[in-house]
């Protein structure tokens, strides 16, 4: 009878090693899963949907207390986290976001508030979402933005509206969008017209770059609040902005997102600056957000 070959010494050692090893990583796994499930602030503190408030040329974060003092008024919200960015785009964050806050609102608050740069102000909008992550665990972030700070985040969507390591957008409110140009700037009042789906019959050159937006497929899951404001003089703007140059954005957004809408405000609410400080608009904000 022929005999059967035995494993050496050397093998039955290399097995025990391997069995001993592979025993002590499904301890450490175990003990990891244990620690991880306890001790959850590791992991960064789970939260409700964010809520950046973003201010406008030469703006700070006391153009956006309104809103989150309003909010905190009406039980929506507790205590605001100020976001502020460095002109060297480093973000401090200053305040908690509590666990069984409801709907965390974060107030963005750039240091160099009149860097025109909006490239620039887009890649701060992506640290601030950044340092956010750091802190706190959330998959989706709503966005409030005025004047100014809706063509910067027009151009983070663009570069960075995509990218799957970041936080999706949920829902968007523009108030005094300066899509398609500024008054003494370029444009004017009755300058520029625009149609029934927004389009305008003359568009500059940062508009032409906004139609990019149609690219970022993330918009197909985004519902666009866009507030505009009309002082009743006759120029059909804000004193600022032109109705016909904020309402442009329906051209890009109104078939693209997952639902777009309009709201006027008249009167001297309707006011450039005055549109930060109108409870019609805090009202149809938070409406619009989280009712």
């Amino acid at each position: 009878m022929e005999k059967q070959n035995q494993p050496d010494a050397k093998t039955i050692r290399l097995i025990a090693i391997i069995a001993v090893a592979l025993g002590v990583l499904g301890i450490i796994k175990y003990i990891w899963a244990e620690h991880s499930q306890n001790n959850p602030i590791d992991q960064g503190n789970k939260i409700a949907t964010p809520t950046l408030f973003m201010h406008g040329y030469g703006g700070s974060v006391n153009s956006e207390r309104y809103f989150a003092q309003q909010a905190k008024e009406e039980g929506y919200a507790k205590e605001a986290v100020v976001a502020t960015v460095g002109s060297n785009g480093h973000v401090t964050l200053k305040g908690k976001i509590e666990a069984d806050d409801k709907h965390p609102i974060v107030l963005v608050n750039l240091k160099d508030n009149k860097n025109s740069d909006m490239k620039l102000n887009a890649l701060w909008i992506k640290n601030v979402l950044e340092a956010l992550k750091q802190d706190y665990q959330f998959k989706q972030y709503n966005i409030v933005t005025h004047s100014m700070s809706n063509l910067s985040f027009a151009n983070y969507m663009i570069k960075y509206g995509n990218n799957a390591d970041l936080p999706e957008l949920n829902k968007q409110v523009n108030i005094a969008g300066t899509f398609n140009g500024i008054i003494g700037i370029n444009d004017e009042p009755g300058k520029v017209t625009v149609d029934d789906n927004g389009k305008p019959d003359q568009m500059t050159d940062g508009y032409l770059d906004l139609l990019n937006l149609k690219k970022v497929a993330a918009y197909e899951k985004v519902s666009i609040l866009n507030i505009y404001g009309d002082i009743g003089d006759g120029s059909n703007s804000d004193g600022r902005v032109t109705n016909a140059s904020s309402k442009s954005l329906k051209y890009i957004m109104n078939h693209h997102a997952k639902s777009y809408q309009e709201h006027l405000i008249k009167g001297k609410q309707g006011q450039h600056s005055q549109l930060h400080e109108s409870k019609e608009v805090a009202e149809s904000i938070f409406k619009f957000l989280w009712k």
